[in-house]
């Protein structure tokens, strides 16, 4: 089966000269020549820190949270985005 995978609107805050976070949708979905209902399986959201290290950034952690069809979230998500200091 092929897919179709998106990653939207990346929205990345710095939090410190070595560190940040970032939101991204994730849109994923059949290929529009094997859809049949939707084209569109599920629709997420990244959840994401960032730390600079040794010149480079990287991914400190990551968090896949579904909306759609099924809700799956932790408790007081979203919550305050960028996070106050």
């Amino acid at each position: 089966m092929k897919v179709l995978r998106a990653n939207t609107n990346h929205w990345v805050e710095l939090t410190g000269p070595d560190s940040a976070v970032g939101r991204r949708y994730l849109l994923n979905g059949a290929s529009f020549k094997e859809a049949t209902e939707s084209p569109i399986n599920y629709l997420g959201l990244y959840d994401e820190d960032y730390r600079k290290t040794g010149g480079s950034w990287k991914i400190q952690r990551s968090s896949l949270y579904f909306f759609w069809p099924v809700r799956e979230v932790k408790e007081g998500f979203p919550g305050e985005f960028p996070p106050s200091a």
